[in-house]
């Protein structure tokens, strides 16, 4: 996907294979960063709370929350780890970004 923006800073995506390359026009090549940034500026001045993308990565891999409580209740230290580890683990494979 090529990503570009207009003179208004709206942004449009093309595909890779060149076959709406006569779309682009005058339009300026821009990164997915770069996208990324119009997009969420736009999306917050208009009162949208925009959620990162590694917390919702994160959200759908975490272990369940009923695990937790189930080793809790059970005073299960073991158990507790291992969660704990899980947790982890999700945090590495979709680590925050350093701003």
């Amino acid at each position: 996907m090529k990503l570009y923006k207009d003179s208004n800073n709206v942004v449009y995506n093309y595909p890779d294979d060149g076959s709406q390359d006569e779309l682009i026009g005058e339009k300026t090549p821009i990164t997915q960063d770069e996208a990324d940034a119009i997009t969420t500026k736009k999306l917050t001045d208009l009162g949208i709370p925009v959620v990162p993308a590694y917390s919702l990565q994160r959200a759908a891999e975490y272990p369940s929350m009923k695990d937790f409580a189930d080793a809790w209740v059970k005073n299960d230290n073991a158990a507790l780890e291992a969660y704990r580890q899980k947790c982890l683990a999700v945090k590495a494979k979709y680590p925050k970004p350093i701003a």
